[in-house]
């Protein structure tokens, strides 16, 4: 008599992956996991690639669980391709890797005389800035102007004394600074005033 044992495997349709955050310091492990439908699909094979600037790692192993730091700060792309013997399904995800913002800072207009319009311009020490937003104040609070972006102009009508808020944010932290200055504005002297 014999016995023949046949294995029978359940197609995977699909697979979706998932990152524990959606955004870490480089050198800082995230765990990765994915999953199957349906879940019971036999055995199992994760082929992992992890899309680095440095590096296309890429693993293989028989866990749906895999840890992974990357090496700078950017978006970055984590594939992940699950066989059996009958199928198989790929996954995507990314995380956004960017350090915590420091020194921040910006050029422009501090006790100084102007008569044209005034440029700001925002700096970061550390951290990978995904947007700033500049507020124009004046002493009591009113504001002037908002902007956005990393440069920020603004022709001065009238002196008096200001305020200047920059802030940058990224998807792990935000700073502030605020700034305090006097503007004078001088008149241009035209061939009309002279007559």
């Amino acid at each position: 008599m014999t016995y023949t044992t046949v294995v029978v495997q359940r197609k995977i349709e699909t697979a979706s992956l998932q990152a524990t955050v959606e955004a870490s310091s480089a050198y800082e492990l995230v765990e990765f996991s994915v999953t199957t439908k349906p879940d019971e699909t036999g055995n199992l094979t994760y082929h992992w690639r992890f899309y680095d600037e440095r590096n296309n790692a890429q693993y293989v192993s028989i866990s749906s669980k895999i840890m992974y730091a990357f090496h700078s700060e950017g978006i970055y792309l984590v594939n992940v391709t699950v066989h059996n013997n009958v199928s198989e399904a790929t996954a995507i995800t990314s995380v956004n890797v960017c350090g915590k913002i420091s020194g921040l800072t910006f050029t422009g207009c501090c006790n100084r005389l102007f008569n044209t319009t005034v440029q700001f311009e925002a700096y970061v020490q550390t951290g990978q800035v995904s947007s700033y937003q500049w507020t124009l104040r004046d002493t009591e609070g009113v504001t002037f102007t908002a902007s956005k972006g990393q440069v920020f102009e603004y022709k001065f009508d009238s002196g008096g004394h200001y305020q200047v808020q920059l802030t940058a944010d990224n998807a792990l932290s935000n700073q502030t600074v605020v700034d305090y200055f006097s503007v004078q504005v001088s008149g241009l002297i035209t061939l009309q005033n002279l007559l």
